[in-house]
């Protein structure tokens, strides 16, 4: 009896302790009412500046401040988040074994830490390193259209791994998307935003066959993991999508044309006007453009940081950059030169393309309802801005691109460029239209952003790893655009 007494003692002290090495403990538990206030939540608390400003806006300490988060690990913190603020359970799939138990926030490694966000912060650290776009499948589960909300993800195919957390939703049944690219020793703590759908055309971008690469995998299909998904309770983590209750693969049935305007048609309240519509998406491509000047200072910032610790004759033991590249058995014999992990990191070919999307998808809805509904539907301001970025809206974007003088002028989307200078977008739009811009890292900022090449630029002299200066078929992207357009709620 007495030592049947104790064992039951030492039970409930076991539990009581692994409960107070817990990163927190659960008391509640999710239901459509937490659901709902994690809506709220991210609709107040997620936005670019959550992780970068020190203090709150009544002054107090932002317990969130210091938090670096690529896109993937942008998703996963801000449900841990909550939940942590909640007292919710939170749980992954394992995401080093698939096999190995569920990843939960009563894990115990981080006992030795304090308690509250310190140990938070700690797990997040430890989180980072090992989740990806590529567990994102595995923890959550394919909805309908009528699902999407403040909440919801947005997968692409591994070939572009990115993700997206959709922070609310326009009357208009436009998304407010919250994301961060790749994070790195040079990257700012800030977040991105953005007020429109991506390409599906992106998203649903067939992967290439990791033994030929001439051959593409098709990735719209039912049963497919890029599109909209939500995090699968945690009963069903271990099991196949299909089986999560509310699982839907409409979103895979209705055509990757028709994609974004079926989410937006079954959203909206109100419709929106052609020139909301195409200011929207022009005010999009300035935020693509700003950033995109970010990441070329980030990448100048590694390379300067680099020669500086050679020239200084810093050793592996004092410097992360001499580290990283003496570990790298293949780096190259110019020590200008990026290593793979860092020409990977700061390269830029994904997002130029995304910017050139943004830009020719404003010329098509511009162009259709200049054509549709005429000049006098869109505001006299946003006419002139218009008419500056595209000039010949009568001929493809492939001729505007080879006719277009630059006479067009308008100081719209006007950024200052660190041993450049100032550009705006309607000069940079030019560029890139024409082909004149650099994705490649190792070239000079001057190079970037499509002024002549000088001694500094080193694109032809370094490794380019996997990466092509593509020519862009702007005439098949504008193809593209357009039939999204028509497909649209405007065009019916």
């Amino acid at each position: 009896m007495v030592k049947a007494k104790l064992l039951f003692m030492v039970f409930i002290l076991s539990i009581f302790n692994s409960a107070q090495a817990a990163i927190w403990v659960d008391e509640n538990a999710w239901s459509p009412a937490y659901e709902s206030q994690y809506q709220d939540w991210l609709k107040k608390s997620a936005h670019p500046k959550m992780f970068s400003n020190e203090k709150l806006a009544d002054g107090s300490a932002n317990p969130y401040y210091g938090i670096p988060a690529d896109c993937a690990d942008l998703v996963y913190t801000l449900r841990l988040l909550f939940a942590y603020e909640n007292k919710l359970p939170f749980a992954i799939a394992n995401p080093v074994s698939k096999s190995g138990p569920v990843v939960t926030n009563l894990i115990t490694r981080y006992d030795k830490t304090p308690e509250g966000m310190p140990r938070v912060k700690k797990f997040l650290a430890w989180l980072h390193d090992v989740v990806s776009t590529n567990g994102l499948p595995r923890d959550t589960y394919s909805i309908p259209f009528k699902q999407v909300g403040p909440g919801t993800i947005i997968l692409t195919s591994k070939k572009n791994h990115h993700s997206w957390t959709i922070r609310d939703i326009d009357r208009s049944g436009n998304p407010y998307l919250i994301f961060n690219s790749v994070v790195g020793r040079e990257s700012g703590l800030q977040l991105q935003e953005r007020h429109s759908w991506p390409n599906p055309a992106w998203i649903f971008e067939a992967e290439v066959d990791k033994d030929d690469e001439t051959i593409k995998i098709p990735i719209y299909k039912p049963g497919s993991y890029a599109g909209f998904r939500f995090w699968k309770p945690i009963e069903y983590l271990k099991e196949l999508e299909a089986s999560v209750p509310g699982f839907s693969d409409e979103q895979h049935r209705v055509g990757i044309n028709k994609w974004k305007s079926s989410a937006q048609t079954v959203l909206a309240k109100v419709k929106e006007t052609p020139d909301q519509i195409v200011s929207r998406l022009l005010k999009d491509a300035c935020a693509d453009f700003k950033q995109r000047i970010d990441a070329v200072h980030e990448a100048e910032t590694y390379k300067t940081n680099l020669a500086n610790d050679l020239a200084e004759g810093k050793t592996e033991e004092n410097s992360s950059y001499i580290k990283e590249l003496m570990a790298d058995p293949n780096r190259p014999s110019d020590l200008r030169c990026m290593i793979y992990k860092a020409f990977d990191q700061h390269s830029t070919p994904s997002r130029d393309k995304r910017l050139i999307d943004a830009l020719i998808l404003a010329r098509a809805y511009y162009t259709f309802s200049l054509k549709k509904f005429g000049a006098s539907s869109f505001g006299a301001s946003n006419l002139a801005l218009y008419k500056a970025l595209f000039p010949l809206p009568e001929k493809s974007a492939g001729e505007e691109a080879r006719l277009d003088t630059g006479t067009g002028k308008s100081d719209y989307c006007s950024a200052k460029i660190n041993n450049v200078g100032t550009l705006t977008l309607a000069r940079f739009k030019r560029r890139m239209f024409a082909a004149r811009f650099s994705s490649n890292p190792n070239d000079a900022p001057t190079g970037r952003f499509g002024y002549d090449k000088t001694s500094k630029d080193l694109g032809a002299v370094c490794p380019v790893y996997d990466l092509t200066q593509k020519v862009y078929d702007l005439n098949a992207i504008e193809a593209e655009m357009m039939n999204e357009v028509l497909s649209s709620p405007i065009a019916q």
